[in-house]
């Protein structure tokens, strides 16, 4: 890993020392920082860059903000990547700064790239982690950025659910009915027992290869994870007279948010319609749990919306923002500069 500080006000960038970007940065680094960017997150998946760069910024030798970014390879062109191993990320800003000097540092990230003759791709987090999402997508337009797509993502706002049942009679009558028959089936919900992640790992690998999707973690790297120090990784399993048919495996986010990185249910089951169970089992956890959302991930694929797995999530109950991905080239018709 590299650490460095960049300059807005000399446009000039420094190598450093862990120790130091740490001491300089360690009252952004305290505040709210997701789990995607945790140290220990980028400490394990650093093997999935060729560089992964701690970028500090500066101002009159006062820190104003960082990001993360990982150097990659894309197609035979150096790529810089935020994030390069996670569903997204963000920028941590002190938040007194003004968003002129937050344009500087965007800026200072494309001149980084320049250097290493790469192009730029953010992946920023949605508005559910972040509330100043709108303003950094100006701001990345703004320096030249190019909005290449946008995934249709999806979760559940806690704060607008009082009473379960209130909840369950406002969705559609189809999810109703088939939760009334998931009810009956006498399917049973288990979390975090001895064996639920290997258990709800194997139910979701198997879902997967039934439906011909990619499954992009291992067992070992889900395991590894949830024995991170800043990591929180529930496992749900539904069972039908014993049998493992349905399962999800989440991840704490941030302190007010946790997000569905797996889900699914085996298809010789789905008659029983064990998924609108998981569904209200998770929500009902982490609402008694004080939480505001529960992200359960997007609805595209491969720069196209999945219209099945959109309209299953809007049925429900689920809410529908935006998780932005932009690109910047160093050279070519994106670059404004």
């Amino acid at each position: 890993m590299v650490y460095c500080f960049y300059d807005i006000a000399t446009n000039e960038k420094t190598k450093c020392i862990k120790t130091d970007f740490d001491s300089r940065f360690k009252a952004l680094k305290t505040n709210e920082v997701l789990f995607f960017d945790s140290e220990d997150f980028h400490l394990y998946h650093s093997k999935n860059a060729d560089e992964v760069y701690f970028l500090g910024f500066l101002k009159e030798s006062k820190a104003i903000g960082y990001c993360i970014v990982g150097l990659r390879d894309n197609s035979g062109r150096a790529m810089l990547c935020m994030p390069y191993s996670s569903p997204f990320s963000t920028f941590y800003f002190n938040p007194k700064i003004d968003d002129l000097d937050k344009a500087r540092c965007i800026k200072g990230l494309k001149n980084m790239a320049k250097e290493l003759n790469a192009d730029v791709k953010l992946i920023l987090a949605p508005d559910i982690y972040d509330e100043t999402l709108a303003i950094s997508m100006g701001l990345v337009l703004d320096e030249g950025f190019k909005l290449q797509y946008s995934h249709v993502n999806n979760y559940y706002n806690l704060k607008e659910i009082t009473d379960i049942d209130e909840f369950v009679s406002e969705r559609a009558h189809s999810f109703r009915k088939n939760l009334n028959k998931a009810m009956r089936s006498n399917l049973v919900s288990r979390l975090n027992d001895d064996s639920s992640l290997q258990n709800a790992y194997q139910v979701i690998k198997l879902n997967r290869a039934e439906k011909g999707y990619p499954l992009a973690m291992s067992y070992q790297q889900i395991l590894d994870i949830s024995i991170m120090d800043k990591s929180k990784v529930d496992a749900f399993v539904v069972s039908n007279e014993q049998t493992d048919i349905a399962a999800a495996i989440v991840f704490e986010i941030s302190s007010n948010a946790v997000q569905v990185v797996y889900w699914g249910a085996l298809d010789e089951y789905s008659n029983l319609r064990p998924m609108e169970f998981l569904a209200m089992n998770v929500v009902k956890y982490y609402k008694e749990k004080g939480y505001d959302y529960v992200d359960i991930g997007p609805s595209t694929a491969d720069e196209k919306i999945s219209h099945g797995l959109l309209r299953f999530k809007k049925t429900i109950g689920c809410r529908t923002n935006f998780k932005p991905v932009f690109l910047w080239q160093t050279r070519g018709s994106y670059d404004s500069d």
